[in-house]
Parts: structure tokens; C-alpha cells; sequence
């Protein structure tokens, strides 16, 4: 992922690729790689269980399912938040965007749940799901462009 320095307010603490954890441009150690490894794993515990909490938590209404829509509008806005406000090394970025955030969003439950809705003959509600779904992610990441901008000007 090439971050473009146009789109990104604070694109002067990051690099090209730094977002991703294994560029293949980069030659890393077997113990660097262990390293990021670990911290994917670790984050992704979080990430999954903190998913697993919410979407147990929340209803189940045999349609659109509420707890994937809270959790993805959860992460889409805190994402956005923590990658705005917050200078993270490589190695926290990849804790928290590829493990946490990367087991907690949800986009492939959504699709299957919308693919199934259209399996059994509900087009009009996974429609709804996917409308839905898109919606709020969307803008779960202006709120937390919104917020970073308001933390970084209090900060």
C-alpha cells in the first residue's frame, strides 16, 4: 500500500510501504520477522476476541446482523482515529492495524452474510446489509478523521 502524501495529514512520519509488514523491498532478520509475526499473532487475539464480545452481545435478528455492522463501524472509526493522531513504529502499526484491527473488522462476514441473504431469496435485506454495512464503515472513518483532528488540536 503506497500512502499518498496528498491524502494523508501526516504523511511526513510515515514512509513509503510503511504500512505494510513485509514489504518485499525490505530485507529483514529472521529474528525481526519472528518479531512482526508475534505481534500479528498477539494483536489478533485481541482483535478477534474484542469481535467476538461485541457481536455476541448484540442482537440476532436473522437478518442483518448488528453486531458485525457495530464492530466494523467500531474499527472503521477507530482505524482512522489512531492512524491520524498517533506517530506509531513499524513494529505498533502492525500490532494494531494488521493484528488487532485485522481480526476485528469484519468485511468477509459481511460479504458471506450478504451473499447468503441473496442465497435464500432475501435480495431486498442484503442489499440493505451491504448498503448498510458500507454506509457506516465509510463513515466511521470520517469520524475518526474528525476526532483525530480534534485530538491532534488539543494536543
Amino acid at each position: 500500500m503506497i500512502i499518498s502524501r496528498r491524502l494523508v495529514g501526516n504523511a511526513h512520519r510515515l514512509h513509503e510501504n510503511s504500512f505494510i509488514p513485509f514489504p518485499h523491498c525490505t530485507v529483514r532478520t529472521m529474528n525481526e520477522n519472528l518479531i512482526l509475526v508475534l505481534l500479528v499473532i498477539a494483536g489478533g487475539s485481541i482483535g478477534a476476541l474484542l469481535r467476538f464480545g461485541i457481536s455476541m452481545a448484540m442482537p440476532n435478528t436473522g437478518g442483518i446482523t448488528w453486531g458485525i455492522l457495530l464492530v466494523n463501524l467500531i474499527g472503521c472509526t477507530l482505524i482512522t482515529m489512531i492512524f491520524f493522531s498517533f506517530d506509531l513504529s513499524n513494529q505498533m502499526r502492525v500490532f494494531v492495524f494488521v493484528g488487532i484491527f485485522g481480526a476485528f473488522t469484519t468485511m468477509s462476514s459481511v460479504s458471506l452474510d450478504t451473499l447468503s441473504l441473496f442465497s435464500d431469496g432475501k435480495e431486498m435485506l442484503a442489499l440493505s446489509n451491504f448498503a448498510l454495512n458500507m454506509t457506516v464503515c465509510v463513515g466511521g472513518g470520517f469520524l475518526g478523521k474528525f476526532a483525530s483532528s480534534a485530538l491532534t488540536s488539543i494536543l
